[in-house]
């Protein structure tokens, strides 16, 4: 579990890894994923009770039920609040408390909300505001929802669940739709005002899933998401100021009141990527497309346009 530390050009740039290398040394086993770190907040997303060994990264002990090895420190529990939340401020509260088999570990810059937690911004009592985090800390929602995979873009995050009817989660800066179309809920649970900029809470976006198809996938740009689905499809949101979305360009087009999540015209995908403004897709045949701001040459098309 070593570390890659690239050149700040690269991060506008695009980097290509050999298929073999994309299925097997990169892509590492469920017990441990770092699933991005070019934006704040850093994310990481762990499985517990997947390795048997003892001094596996991850593993608990079948007497104790306690972690071993590098994660011994979780034994602790949160070291940020006294006590675990009650509740996470979701629609729904009432749901049973999950084991924390899996768990997403945020940190980093949270001022809009990126990292998922309202008590950080809105603390009880005499706690103080927190904005930025420096230390690694368990995110609630996966006490409510199995995690599968999430992304980190600029400033916001997504979450992707294994629950039926809500397979995508958002939260934070939302300017230009890149986690959803969302508004204020009123008391009788109905939308009313204007489209939320920013969301300070994981909240469900729909998808337009067609013949069972779930969330397989994720990339998260500077203003932008993709979703990649079960069937090889692949869906896009917010900002297409450079065609990163994979669709045609709007002049004036206001991507926050956009309730429209656009399909790309590309089939049997296996993997996305999303850079600053361009967007990478690989399919089973190991085709590369790609779209979006191309200035720099990062989208491999052989001129420096964007498209």
């Amino acid at each position: 579990l070593g570390t890659l530390l690239l050149p700040r050009q690269t991060m506008l740039g695009t980097l290509l890894l050999p298929r073999q290398t994309m299925l097997g040394t990169l892509l590492l086993p469920p017990a441990v994923r770092l699933l991005t770190v070019r934006h704040c907040p850093h994310l990481l997303l762990g499985g517990a009770g997947v390795h048997q060994k003892t001094g596996q990264f991850l593993c608990k002990d079948a007497g104790t039920k306690k972690y071993n090895g590098r994660l011994e420190y979780l034994n602790r529990g949160d070291p940020f609040a006294e006590a675990p939340p009650k509740e996470i401020p979701t629609q729904d509260n009432d749901r049973k408390h999950l084991p924390n088999t899996t768990r997403a570990y945020l940190w980093g810059n949270g001022e809009l909300g990126a990292l998922g937690q309202p008590g950080f911004l809105h603390p009880k009592g005499k706690k103080q505001v927190l904005y930025k985090l420096k230390r690694p800390f368990i995110s609630s929602l996966g006490n409510y929802f199995k995690l599968k995979t999430a992304a980190c873009g600029y400033g916001f995050t997504l979450f992707a669940t294994e629950d039926k009817e809500k397979q995508l989660f958002g939260t934070g800066l939302n300017d230009s739709g890149q986690i959803g179309f969302h508004r204020r809920l009123n008391r009788e649970n109905r939308p009313v005002g204007s489209p939320l900029e920013v969301m300070i809470a994981p909240a469900a976006i729909q998808l337009p899933l067609v013949g069972g198809e779930k969330v397989a996938a994720l990339g998260a740009g500077r203003a932008h998401s993709l979703v990649l689905t079960s069937g090889g499809r692949v869906l896009s949101l917010g900002n297409n100021g450079y065609g990163q979305c994979g669709r045609k360009m709007v002049e004036s087009e206001d991507y926050l009141r956009n309730e429209v999540m656009h399909a790309l015209d590309v089939e049997n995908v296996e993997s996305v990527a999303c850079g600053q403004d361009h967007s990478l897709m690989v399919t089973k045949s190991g085709e590369v497309f790609s779209c979006g701001w191309g200035a720099d040459g990062q989208t491999g098309l052989g001129h420096y346009m964007n498209i």
